[in-house]
This record gives C-alpha cells, sequence and structure tokens, in this order.
C-alpha cells in the first residue's frame, strides 16, 4: 500500500492542527482567567482542523483539474451522448431534494488520428445537446481531460476564492494562537468578501444564469 501525496499532507495536518489548538486554547484561558474544558478543546480542533483541511484538498483538486490545461493537448470535441443519474441535494432548511444529472459524453481525434470517446469530468442539471462542439484539454499520458467551459471556468474560480479565504482563516489563527493581533487577517477577509467575493458572486451569478437560459434554448 502506498501513502499519496494528499495521504503525507493529512498527516502533517494532525499535528499542525494540535499544535494551533494548543496555542488558542492557551491565548483563551488568558483572556477568560479559567481554563478550558476538554470538550470545548476538541471542538476547537475539529474546527482549526477542518479549516486547514479545506485549502489543502482544494489546493490538490485545482491543481489536478488545471494539469492538463498546461500539459495536455488542445481538442474539439463532439457530445455524442451523456450518462444520467439522480443526485440527492440538502437544502439550507434541512430537506433533501433529488436532481437529475447530466454527464455529457464526448468523441474527439487525437493528433496521431485515433479517435477516442470520454466522459466529461463535470455534471449538470442541463441535459447536454448531441452535435454540441466544445474545447476540452487531454493528456494522453495520464488519461485526464479538462473542458473549457463557462460554468467550470466559474466553479474552480470560486474554489480558487475560497482557496485563499481559507487560508486568510489558518493566517488569523496562527497569528492568535502566537498571542499576535487578529486584525490583519480578518481586514483581508473583510476586504475579500465586499470588494472581491460579493462583485466576483454578482457577475458569476448573472454570467451562469446567461448561459443556463442559453442551454435551455438550444435544448429545448
Amino acid at each position: 500500500m502506498t501513502i499519496t501525496l494528499a495521504g503525507y499532507a493529512l498527516l502533517a495536518i494532525v499535528p499542525f492542527s494540535m499544535y494551533l489548538t494548543y496555542g488558542v486554547c492557551k491565548q483563551l484561558n488568558k483572556e477568560r482567567q479559567e481554563k478550558i474544558d476538554y470538550i470545548f478543546s476538541a471542538c476547537i480542533w475539529m474546527l482549526l482542523f477542518a479549516f486547514i483541511c479545506m485549502p489543502v484538498f482544494i489546493g490538490f483538486a485545482l491543481i489536478k483539474s488545471a494539469l492538463p490545461y498546461f500539459n495536455g493537448d488542445r481538442y474539439q470535441a463532439e457530445i455524442i451522448s451523456y450518462t444520467k443519474a439522480y443526485q440527492t441535494f440538502d437544502d439550507s432548511d434541512g430537506f433533501s431534494r433529488q436532481q437529475l444529472m447530466y454527464t455529457p459524453i464526448v468523441v474527439f481525434r487525437l493528433v496521431g488520428g485515433k479517435v477516442l470517446e470520454k466522459e466529461l469530468e463535470y455534471s449538470s442539471s442541463v441535459k447536454p445537446r448531441r452535435g454540441e462542439k466544445i474545447t476540452i484539454f487531454y493528456n494522453e499520458a495520464t488519461d485526464r481531460l479538462s473542458s473549457l467551459r463557462l460554468d467550470m471556468i466559474a466553479f474552480k474560480v470560486i474554489m480558487l476564492f475560497v482557496f485563499f479565504l481559507m487560508l486568510i482563516v489558518v493566517y488569523g489563527a496562527m497569528q492568535y494562537a502566537h498571542g499576535k493581533s487578529v486584525q490583519a487577517a480578518f481586514s483581508l477577509i473583510v476586504f475579500s468578501v465586499f470588494n472581491i467575493l460579493f462583485p466576483a458572486g454578482l457577475l458569476i451569478a448573472f454570467a451562469g444564469l446567461a448561459y443556463y437560459i442559453y442551454q435551455l434554448s438550444l435544448t429545448g
């Protein structure tokens, strides 16, 4: 059994999160002038562990999905079919709902003339349109494929922003654990949310709505 890079990262995150938890609890003890119980300390550790894991594994996912853009070849692929399956989503009110999701299947020709048929890396509630041409990046050596679509680009931009936002939170926790001011981290979060996330979210939502309406008009 071989430990992957993500496995090594997890092994490093556990002691690092415990170290941060010790520092945070130590500072809280000083401020409250009373010892924090073990249950509260465990909750702090779980929270810090989650905040550290998020940027690390989001980073891994972004790098993995972006690799074909840099080391793959660009092709024009045609959607020839799709698979469909119901996925369960949890609403904000606590109720679950099922949504029929479609995963496009494309065909494209490699430089050497070989024709490949591949399932794309994303699913959507919009039914794919057979015959539609899309741009993909494919690495034959690793058999990895990424598509160049507006919805996928928007999703990756959002994930990249969440990655940096979580890094700021971890930075703030490190500052607090060492008894330093967290004002810089707080200011970065406020600036990011109101000056980057909010306007970018509006633009992405508008572009996504326009793209969704465009797809519906084509698929009928």
